[in-house]
């Protein structure tokens, strides 16, 4: 392939250092249960009982009184997962390679794509803290979904380009920001057609989604209040701009930028997160464009933290510096030897800590689960993660932030929850880790 031919021995240097950047978190996974909810929505996808999946997911999400999870997520990667079971079996621990692998191709195409000191460049995306960060909570998409669309965008076959954002939208629709910025800096001339183009192939897919899935490809977010689901969408946001744009909301939007470009915590996060975005401003490169707009809409999304979905600006930001290199010749050597120290140093820090890390793969998270899956009959369980133990445990679960639903059993994390037994109920289970109390 011409992305090897460019220099096999740095392709071999980044593969080595993909691999051991990975290594210390391979069995490892947190209980963040998005990639659960992409296993079982892939399933259902795939086994044709997406109308099961989805009363199941809407009767659950009903159990709380504000639920944290979609009803069903957009379906670029329930169907990717669901194609690709033939080789994973929908095991969490091989569904997550898609995180490292997705990675090294695009520090692969960074170096293959860079104009200046690609083989830097490649080598600060590919042991940046940010990223590394994702292997222990099998962040799936946004690693994904951005090797596509930066494949996408260095392709000139407009038909195949097409496909490469759709399928990016498909697995992340905030990435319609990034192809419409694309559209816009490459194909001015026609980028009003190019844009009717998408577009329409969007409706007319989602068109077919919807006859055949009965899913939107966006995904859904709670239960609709109408039978036309897409209007949720929009009272989503409506209702997002009137409740979140605040001021500490905004202040925390910064801050995270500070966080996602540094890769740590730290008490001057805010002022590099301002600084970063009005470079973004003023210097108006392609790129920090993009990076702006990306970012700017998740101010409106409701989430507690926004770091997860700013990862792709790490890769959008390489880019933006090498277009930029020229003008920050004298600080290159300071840059790529501070990064590559604090990089350095952080990933130490978080090989240290990795047996710290709680989730499904502890020896009392496993015992837990086998008893679940081991109770007799549908029974229904309220728990910090629930899509997670539903899908290992192939037991109902929801997440309990009001009144107990009648009849079902309580699994409590003793480690960081109160887990003192509960009037009328009774405790069945319990290790160093885990309660489980049943009526």
């Amino acid at each position: 392939m011409k992305i090897l031919n460019k220099n096999n021995t740095s392709v071999m240097f980044l593969i080595i250092v993909a691999i051991f950047t990975f290594s210390p978190f391979r069995d490892v996974i947190s209980w963040g249960s998005d990639y659960a909810g992409y296993i079982m929505q892939g399933k259902s996808m795939i086994k044709q009982e997406t109308g099961n999946f989805i009363n199941k997911q809407i009767f659950l999400s009903e159990l709380s009184i504000k639920p944290k999870y979609p009803i069903y997520t957009p379906i670029g990667m329930p169907i990717i997962i669901g194609l690709t079971s033939f080789i994973h079996n929908y095991d969490i621990y091989l569904v997550r390679l898609i995180v490292p692998a997705s990675v090294f191709f695009t520090a692969l195409m960074i170096y293959r794509k860079t104009a200046n000191y690609p083989l830097f460049l490649a080598l600060m995306f590919l042991i940046h803290p940010s990223i590394v960060d994702q292997y222990k909570d099998a962040v799936l998409t946004e690693s994904l979904g951005m090797l596509i669309f930066l494949g996408a965008t260095f392709i000139k076959n407009f038909k195949l380009k097409t496909i490469l954002y759709i399928l990016a939208i498909f697995i992340r629709p905030t990435f319609f920001l990034l192809v419409v910025c694309d559209l816009f800096f490459t194909q001015k001339n026609r980028f009003v057609s190019k844009f009717l183009f998408l577009s329409l192939n969007l409706l007319i897919i989602n068109f077919f989604t919807k006859s055949y899935f009965a899913m939107n490809f966006f995904g859904l977010y709670r239960s609709p209040k109408t039978e036309f689901e897409s209007f949720t969408l929009v009272e989503i946001f409506y209702e997002n701009i009137i409740n979140l744009l605040t001021i500490e909301r905004l202040l925390q939007f910064f801050q995270e930028i500070g966080h996602i470009i540094i890769g740590f915590s730290n008490p001057f996060n805010l002022f590099f997160g301002l600084v970063f975005i009005s470079a973004a401003l003023i210097r108006k490169n392609k790129y920090s464009i993009m990076i702006f707009i990306f970012c700017s809409i998740h101010v409106i999304w409701d989430t507690p933290s926004f770091i997860r979905y700013f990862i792709p600006v790490i890769p959008l930001t390489i880019l933006w510096l090498d277009a930029e290199i020229n003008q920050l010749k004298k600080f290159i050597p300071v840059l790529f030897f501070s990064s590559f120290v604090l990089s350095g140093l952080l990933f130490l820090n978080s090989v240290n800590n990795v047996q710290y890390q709680t989730g499904p793969h502890e020896s009392e998270s496993i015992e837990m689960i086998n008893f679940v899956r081991d109770l007799e009959g549908q029974k229904i369980i309220s728990f910090h993660s629930p899509r997670t133990l539903r899908l290992l445990s192939e037991k109902d679960s929801y997440w309990l932030d009001g009144n107990i639903f009648p009849g079902s059993l309580v699994a409590c994390y003793s480690l960081k929850e109160n887990c003192e037994t509960i009037i009328g109920y009774k405790l069945i289970f319990q290790n160093d880790h885990y309660k489980i109390f049943s009526p």
